[in-house]
Parts: C-alpha cells; structure tokens; sequence
C-alpha cells in the first residue's frame, strides 16, 4: 500500500513527482505544482521568460478592471430595483478601461477630467447633497476609473 501511494520510510529519499524534475528552491513541480505563469486574456503566457513590458502593464490591468466591471454592470442591471444604482456606478467606467485597455488613453487629460470632477462632486456637495442618486454614482464612478488608472500609471518608472 506505502508504495503504490510513493510513501517511503526514508525521510531523506527525494519523493516522486509526475515530471521528477526538482528546482534550485527544492520546490517539487509538476502539473499539480506549476512554475509561475499567467494566461492573460490577450492569450500571451507570463512569466520569467516573457514578462510583461512596462509600457503594457496599464493596459494588462485596465483589461482585466474592465472584465470586472461588465460583469458587475451586467449582474447589477439584471438584477434591477436598487441594483440599478451600482449598474451606473460601473457602466461610466467600461469606456475609461476600454481606452487604457488599448492604449489610446491621454494621461494628461484624464488627471484633468479628473481633477474637474473632483470639483464638481465638491461643488454639489459642498452646502447639502445637491445632487441625485444616478449622477453621484455615475459622478463617484469616473472619478473611482480615472483615479485607478493614474495610480496605476504612476507606478511606471520615469
């Protein structure tokens, strides 16, 4: 029974693996265990031996932001009633990761949509709530988008 299951009394013997290849860490792979690489929705594998440039990273993570979203848009407004309010909230943002997704967003200009909305939130609050539900989650929305997207292009080294 000890055999067919690969147990072995010698606590020092090398257990079996499916590949029997062992790694300089000493970490047993195989198809249960494997080394570390991701399947993008792009369908390019990552990992050490092709890592994701620099210049792809805000475009790796707004496609995978926008993939969230539609499905928290899409389970929101089926759903209904006050489901409605988080389908707002999600649907401004699709187009924002839409365009980082694909490169064709202007840093420039969404720190300065992103700074006028800031205003406007503020200006609408300031006093009392001056504002309706579906414009503040829509409002709240593109601020959240653009907000993520500059931090996450921030992090690029200069």
């Amino acid at each position: 029974m000890k055999s067919m299951m690969g147990l072995n009394e010698d606590a020092s013997a090398t257990p079996p693996t499916s590949t029997g290849s062992v790694w300089d860490s000493g970490v047993k792979r195989g198809p249960g265990n494997p080394v570390g690489n991701t399947k993008w929705e792009s369908g390019v594998n990552r990992g050490p031996g092709n890592p994701l440039e620099e210049s792809e990273k805000l475009e790796s993570f707004a496609e995978t932001r926008l993939g969230g979203a539609e499905k928290i848009a899409d389970n929101a407004k089926e759903k209904g009633g006050a489901a409605l309010l988080t389908y707002h909230h999600f649907e401004v943002k699709l187009e924002y990761y839409e365009k980082a997704a694909k490169g064709e967003l202007d840093m420039e200009d969404a720190k300065k949509e992103y700074k006028d909305l800031l205003e406007k939130l503020y200006l609408a609050t300031k006093d009392d709530m001056d504002i309706e539900q579906i414009e503040f989650q829509e409002l709240v929305g593109k601020m959240e988008v653009l907000g993520e997207l500059i931090i996450k292009d921030s992090e690029k080294p200069q």
